[in-house]
């Protein structure tokens, strides 16, 4: 399996949480298409990464993640099918009632991947399907699939893979529907060569998703293709992208622009930029889900 999916772990818009923005729930400067992708986004990597422990915890032995770098510990049992089956199958069960996992998260039941043994996972056209039963974070079920395909490697010698979700998460207290679909290339840009480790793990993201909050507001949200995001996973940077910028334009309101940074020097911290109208916001970062 080699880290496929430790490209998605916590990409593209982490949850945020506006620090000084003094407006009502009727400006046009308001900010919660970006809350709302930003709650489908970080949900759906942090599955994606779960997926990637489990599946190389239990296949290679030659991969051993410290406890620390997991999502999932001390939650989650893992339950592999038939190896002989093409694809395996390997069901990851948090149980019927809340676990308190390693990010702080409370997750209950069941993520169920198809994917290719891990002989074949570096196999250009490796595809890796995730799918949920009864499937809750933090109290919000998760909908839909998440299919992650290894598409080669780039002229540059790096290694590419193409990620595409279908579906949206039910927010808790009956507090609405997000719908979410989102189609991104990922692309390693250092540690794809060290699977005994993700904390030397570069990459950076280009894409887009289109969604519609719990109002009923769709939106867009496209990676500018010329600021890609990037995310270094060491410990005490990998929580928040470094660089990039995003543009989020939700129906029939301006663009709002998020600035992560510049890629040199790299800054590690939590803060980012978000302008709309003109005006410019500055936001805490935060891995957490609405």
């Amino acid at each position: 399996m080699n880290k496929l999916f430790h490209i998605t772990s916590l990409v593209l818009g982490l949850s945020v949480v506006i620090i000084s923005c003094n407006k009502n729930n009727n400006d046009t400067d308001d900010l919660n298409a970006v809350y709302n992708n930003a709650a489908s986004q970080t949900a759906y990597n942090d599955v994606a990464s779960i997926g990637d422990e489990s599946v190389i915890d239990d296949d290679l032995s030659s991969f051993k993640m410290e406890d620390m770098e997991k999502i999932s510990s001390p939650c989650a049992t893992i339950i592999k099918g038939d190896t002989n089956d093409l694809p395996n199958v390997t069901t990851i069960d948090f149980g019927s009632t809340n676990c308190l996992c390693n990010d702080g998260k409370n997750r209950r039941g069941k993520i169920v991947m198809n994917h290719p043994p891990p002989s074949m996972a570096r196999d250009s056209g490796a595809l890796f399907h995730h799918e949920f039963i009864d499937f809750y974070v933090n109290d919000n079920k998760m909908l839909g699939y998440i299919d992650v395909t290894n598409i080669g490697f780039s002229p540059l010698g790096d290694p590419h893979f193409k990620w595409d979700v279908v579906g949206g998460l039910e927010l808790a207290n009956g507090s609405g529907t997000i719908s979410w679909e989102s189609h991104q290339v990922k692309a390693y840009l250092s540690g794809f060569n060290t699977p005994n480790t993700r904390l030397d793990d570069k990459i950076a993201i280009q894409g887009g998703s289109t969604g519609t909050t719990q109002t009923g507001e769709t939106y867009t949200a496209d990676i500018d293709s010329s600021a890609a995001l990037m995310q270094d996973f060491s410990i005490g940077c990998r929580k928040y992208f470094y660089a990039g910028t995003a543009y989020i334009t939700p129906q029939n309101k301006p663009m709002r622009t998020i600035n992560y940074g510049s890629p040199s020097p790299q800054v590690c911290d939590d803060i980012a930029t978000v302008t709309v109208n003109g005006q410019t916001y500055t936001i805490s970062l935060d891995n957490t889900h609405e």
